[in-house]
């Protein structure tokens, strides 16, 4: 295995100091405030529930209406980005899990309230609705949400039917909340002795330690950790077969004819993208079992299991800062420009960041953000490169938000989840070229790239791997079948096995390593996950784009940022010069993956 301190370009990286713990002010000023604020917003409920008959008095009218259901959408949306937030710092404590209990109630309390909304706005008719628009100018603003409420006619229940379906909304996300606490709160990790150093393997540490250098190492924590999930299989496959069987139940309830044609077409994304990801994929399973032999190579491997997929191929021992984080996503997203630089240095500055690991903080990496806010940034920065990547992956989705909440009124500015990763993984490509670019040695480059390749391996492989385990799982479910833990791992296995080449000897996938499908917390979030896949390859062909200076590349990008939810996301990216129905966008990535290794082998053949 190579060896490589990290300096970047020979020079000590600066930055303005970063506070490690957000302030969470801007939302409410104390928990006190944040519970005098649901009751505010619930003794107003009442008002909403007036407002029902009256949208189709008259344009005035229907825009008093959306006007005051989007105020309160707003509140609503404060209340449980707050609630969330607090929470995902510590689940072990009660006033937080409290917190977020309200918080669904009140989801569900609220949603109830205001589901004879849909109908009502469909019962008007797209004449009516039109002329409604033309007349009050006012309106514009709330054009796409009734553009969309007529299209989903056919999908949308009686006012009656659908206040029953908002109100068990609680219910019916609570296994989500129930895997969250067993998984964060309540699990007893293992302690593991390693370099000398007593190690608490959660998930956090897990995501570090299964990185290290020691193949025996590795073993050991992938046993422990994965056994640890083993030991509560049926209750993961309880929770997770729950949240299936109500998606199928309300696909069938809203007369869609799968569980996936309802999510996609929520958002207008045509199913072929969906089915044409996997199946390029699928292709181009042959470049990623090439992989797979170029890293045994690398790390000198006598075989290849699981646990060899994460450590680097080249090691650097460079321990970077959150300011140093910050700096070089500073100096990486320079292509995007001077007012793109400007507000993410705004963002850096506004104390909303949560940056560091702590008991009870739940694992990974994420944005929320409320219109009107700057956006919230939670990280568990490790101090290594990948923390460094995770931190640009996450300031870009703040700065969708800032870009979008600046442009947009509140009605168009939250964006689609087929979008939501597009500007994320954009900026770790343009990381990735401004650290080969950087690189001052072979060692160097041949690390920038060996990353590269394993985000692609990670984001465009492994995410439509668990995007096919969705669409396997709820197939089973309409089929009639008994989604248990143990056919979870089985139809888990079976795809890891295919994607990594188990039976070709490429790699060899231990059972035990099969419980991974309870490791994953996006499939509580179904058909979610598909779209890191298609947003790497998205983000992929605009950041090449920008890099390569094509006239009007950046300008394009970044109006597809600002236009939040203003157009249908498949839509925006068509008008950006992209189908993302169509194979070529799959295939240059697949293309992208062998011209890495391509430069990689040339490099480990010089001398």
């Amino acid at each position: 295995m190579l060896s490589l301190t990290l300096a970047v370009g020979g020079q000590a990286l600066h930055a303005e100091p970063l506070p490690a713990v957000w302030n969470l002010t801007p939302l409410y000023a104390s928990d006190t405030d944040w519970e005098t604020a649901r009751k505010a917003l619930l003794a107003d409920l009442p008002k909403l529930a007036a407002l029902k008959g009256t949208l189709g008095k008259s344009a005035k009218s229907l825009r008093a209406g959306l006007d005051a259901i989007s105020a309160a959408n707003l509140r609503a949306d404060r209340l449980r980005v707050y609630a969330s937030m607090k929470q995902s710092t510590d689940n072990r404590d009660t006033k937080n899990q409290e917190r977020s209990n309200l918080a669904a109630q009140f989801d569900g309390e609220y949603g109830s309230t205001i589901a004879w909304l849909e109908p009502e706005i469909q019962s008007l008719g797209e004449a009516k609705v039109k002329a409604f628009l033309k007349a009050e100018p006012g309106l514009k603003k709330h054009a796409e949400h009734l553009r969309n409420s007529l299209r989903q006619a056919r999908h949308t229940l009686s006012a009656e039917s659908e206040a029953v379906i908002a109100a068990l909304g609680p219910v019916r996300g609570a296994t989500g909340e129930v895997r969250t606490l067993l998984f964060n709160a309540n699990t007893r990790w293992p302690e593991l002795t390693i370099d000398g150093k007593t190690e608490r393997l959660d998930d956090t540490r897990y995501g570090l330690l299964r990185q290290h250098p020691n193949r025996a190492v590795r073993k050991q924590v992938f046993d422990s950790f994965f056994g640890a999930i083993g030991q509560y299989e049926d209750t993961y496959g309880v929770t997770l077969g729950n949240v299936v069987q109500d998606d199928t139940t309300m696909a069938k309830l809203r007369h869609h004819p799968s569980a996936v044609a309802m999510s996609l077409g929520a958002e207008e994304v045509p199913e072929a993208v969906y089915r044409t990801l996997v199946a390029e994929v699928h292709k181009g399973l042959p470049t990623l079992h090439r992989y797979f032999k170029l890293r045994q190579k690398m790390l000198g491997l006598p075989d290849l299991h699981y646990y060899d997929i994460y450590p680097a191929l080249v090691t650097q021992t460079r321990h970077y800062s959150l300011d140093d984080a910050a700096a070089l996503t500073l100096a990486a997203t320079q292509p995007l420009g001077d007012d793109y630089q400007a507000l993410l240095k705004t963002g850096f500055k506004a104390n909303t960041m949560h940056a560091l690991p702590a008991p009870g903080k739940r694992g990974g990496a994420y944005q929320d953000g409320v219109y009107g806010a700057p956006p919230f940034v939670f990280l568990n920065h490790q101090g290594d490169f990948e923390s460094v990547s995770t931190f640009a992956h996450e300031w870009g989705h703040a700065m969708h938000t800032a870009m979008a909440n600046r442009v947009q009124p509140y009605e168009t500015a939250n964006y689609s989840l087929f979008i939501a990763e597009i500007a994320s993984t954009a900026n770790e490509v343009l990381l990735s070229n401004y650290m080969r670019g950087q690189a001052a040695s072979k060692e160097e480059k041949l690390y920038q790239l060996g990353y590269a390749l394993e985000r692609l391996r990670s984001t465009f492989f492994r995410q439509a791997m668990f995007g096919e385990f969705e669409l396997n799982t709820h197939d089973a479910a309409a089929r009639g079948e008994a989604l248990n833990g143990k056919r979870m791992t089985e139809i888990y296995c079976k795809l890891l096995k295919d994607y990594h080449g188990d039976a070709a000897g490429v790699m060899k996938i231990d059972p035990a390593y099969c419980q991974e499908w309870a490791f994953i917390p996006h499939f509580y979030r179904p058909f979610y996950v598909y779209q890191y896949a298609t947003s790497v390859t998205a983000a992929l062909h605009f950041a090449e784009d920008i890099l390569a200076a094509k006239p009007g590349a950046r300008d394009n990008y970044l109006k597809l940022l600002a236009g939040g939810g203003s157009v249908a996301p498949y839509q925006a990216l068509k008008n950006a010069g992209l189908d993302m129905a169509s194979p070529a966008p799959y295939q240059a990535v697949v293309k992208r993956m062998d011209s890495i290794m391509d430069e990689m082998e040339a490099l480990l053949a010089a001398k």
